[in-house]
């Protein structure tokens, strides 16, 4: 499996899974686009603020290099957070060390 043979959001390439709850968008990706260099060691996976339109985390579980696909447990914990109930999917985000968006 190459990564970059999936879809992207925004600078996230190799998007293999992308689940919309509420305002957040969840989505587990391989590599990061910075400005044209290709980074599969910044992978994991974000969460995304749909109405603001902003970045709220990424990184989450992230691995050596997300370049042949996400991990089994980067999977797990994509479907561990798509099946949190809304009000503890807003305290993970709330609390974790990489929320980078105060309103």
């Amino acid at each position: 499996m190459n990564i970059l043979s999936y879809p992207s959001v925004g600078r996230y390439m190799g998007v293999t899974r992308d689940e919309v709850r509420g305002q957040y968008r969840i989505i587990v990706y391989g590599a990061l686009n910075a400005y044209g260099l290709i980074g599969p060691e910044i992978n994991g996976i974000a969460v995304l603020d749909e109405d603001e339109r902003v970045v709220l985390l990424d990184r989450h579980a992230q691995q050596d290099t997300g370049y042949f696909g996400p991990s089994r447990e980067q999977v797990k914990e994509f479907e561990r957070l798509v099946n949190l109930p809304y009000e503890e999917l807003t305290e993970f985000v709330e609390s974790h060390p990489n929320y980078r968006y105060r309103r």
